[in-house]
């Protein structure tokens, strides 16, 4: 229980103050800055809350990471998905994420600084179009990478879940190459309680 309660006390210190650190940084840059947010402060986060966690994360790659556009995708079976993508520092790439992260305090205010793209919920058909065309305009306009999954949610045990086509649809319409990514967590790693021993490998 206590090691629980300072991991949940321990990521908010920290979420906070990356949040403050990214606001400094967007107001010195007018506004900018959305990489250095993204790819030096929320991957020290991500770094530091699998730290936290005792969680190693063991990359298996045989080419960089492509230099130009294209849209990174993944499983997402996980609560450790997030800080795990933080900590990958994928070059000048948003990320979709439901809307309802929006407000959840300095998270949210971390994802927003770093420039994700929110979705709306499937039942609300019309928000979600509209979202995704955002989007689409947006990549097109910068030229950058994004990440997101093919199910749009996380799905655990093993499952596939129901295909979501909105990222899809962009991916097409701006021809941009998939990179596919595996998270592999093994069983013996416990994320739900936050009971991790020590330097479990992911």
């Amino acid at each position: 229980m206590w090691r629980s309660l300072v991991i949940v006390v321990g990521g908010q210190v920290l979420l906070l103050g990356c949040m403050f650190a990214m606001i400094a940084v967007r107001l010195a840059h007018l506004g900018g800055g959305r990489r250095i947010c993204q790819e030096r402060i929320a991957a020290w986060a991500g770094d530091r809350l699998l730290d936290m966690l005792g969680v190693d994360v063991v990359l298996h790659q045989s080419a960089p990471w492509p230099s130009g556009p294209c849209f990174y995708m993944s499983n997402h079976s996980s609560a450790l998905d997030m800080p795990i993508l933080m900590s990958l520092r994928l070059p000048n790439a948003r990320t979709f994420i439901k809307e309802r992260f929006r407000w959840y305090g300095s998270l949210g205010a971390v994802l927003s600084l770093t420039g994700s793209l929110y979705t709306a919920p499937q039942e609300q058909h019309e928000r979600r179009v509209k979202r995704f065309r955002e989007a689409q305009e947006l990549l097109a306009r910068t030229g950058e990478s994004v990440f997101g999954s093919p199910e749009g949610t996380r799905v655990e045990g093993g499952r596939v879940g129901p295909f979501n086509r909105g990222v899809f649809h962009i991916v097409t319409e701006l021809q941009m190459p998939i990179v596919p990514l595996l998270i592999r967590i093994p069983d013996s790693v416990s994320y739900t309680h936050l009971t991790l021993p020590t330097k479990r490998i992911v």
